[in-house]
């Protein structure tokens, strides 16, 4: 059922995204589009300008490694061209584009995030079905394990290809540091896209109404630091929040959400409670993990 409370308007403090440097590493050449068109929304609404980091990994083989290096470099450079990015830049895009071989993918990631001063990496987040999943995973872990900067992770709808242009925004928040990364990204991208933004909260019918209530207050925080983009606002009382969410995540075209992992996973973006619901939802889903230290202490348990 829909929760009608009464709270005080507290300033938030969103991470403002014209502070934001971002790194954009590209792996799979195939997920360039969406990762540039977001990495463009970002750097737009920047004072500085971002890179975008083509990673050329060297084989195994020493035997094949010049020739592979050539072929793997070349088809790289022809998806990031393929994505038409010249006109990003036309149109005021603030990315360079440099290509790097490595031998060790996260670790060049690191390096790159320190050497460009950049407080934001976006990666890709691969579908069960995309190619080089288990390595594209294992690198997302080293990197969560303990982050370089803020991540982004995106896993773009796999039935449409090209940049990312979502009509519909959802934006379920829990609170923390890494709520409002995830807030400021799908501001941005909304605005973008000029597509409808939506703001949800779904509160445990299960949990003591004390609770409800400073999870309410720091909810309508947050719906006060994007109040100029006139969200849509959805606050719900439900027994099984997880269901709630994939339900309602199910009729957007992308969910961005803050990332929430059980204690003790390091590495781990999505707790066992949500992972389900990331799995399940059919388009694009982006995940904010914020490296603010407090990030653990502002965000509401998952119990």
């Amino acid at each position: 059922m829909a929760l009608r409370s009464e709270y005080q308007p507290v300033a938030a403090a969103i991470l403002e995204l014209d502070r934001a440097r971002v790194l954009v590493p590209i792996i799979r050449g195939q997920a360039a589009a969406p990762l540039l068109s977001l990495g463009d929304t970002i750097a737009r609404r920047s004072s500085t300008q971002g890179v975008v980091l083509g990673l050329v990994e060297i084989p195994a083989s020493p035997r094949w490694l010049q020739m592979a290096v050539a072929n793997r470099s070349r088809e790289l450079l022809r998806w990031i061209a393929a994505t038409d990015y010249e006109r990003y830049s036309v149109e005021g895009g603030r990315l360079t584009v440099q290509t790097r071989i490595a031998a060790d993918v996260a670790r060049s990631i690191r390096e790159a995030t320190l050497e460009t001063e950049s407080n934001i990496v976006l990666l890709e987040w691969p579908w069960y079905k995309s190619p080089r999943r288990y390595r594209l995973e294992a690198v997302l872990r080293n990197l969560a394990t303990d982050p370089p900067a803020n991540l982004v992770i995106a896993r773009p709808d796999p039935n449409r290809n090209g940049r990312l242009a979502p009509r519909s925004v959802l934006v379920p928040l829990r609170g923390g540091s890494n709520a409002r990364l995830a807030l400021s990204v799908a501001a941005g991208l909304a605005s973008q896209a000029d597509a409808r933004l939506t703001l949800m909260h779904v509160y445990d019918s299960s949990h003591h109404p004390d609770r409800i209530q400073r999870e309410a207050v720091v909810f309508h925080e947050l719906i006060q630091a994007v109040a100029s983009l006139d969200p849509v606002v959805l606050e719900v009382i439900a027994p099984q929040p997880t269901e709630v969410l994939l339900r309602a995540g199910s009729e957007y075209d992308a969910v961005v959400m803050g990332a929430h992992a059980d204690p003790g996973r390091t590495g781990m973006l999505v707790g066992s409670a949500l992972e389900s619901v990331v799995n399940g939802l059919p388009k694009t889903v982006i995940l904010a993990r914020s490296t603010d230290p407090e990030t653990a202490r502002r965000e509401f348990n998952a119990d």
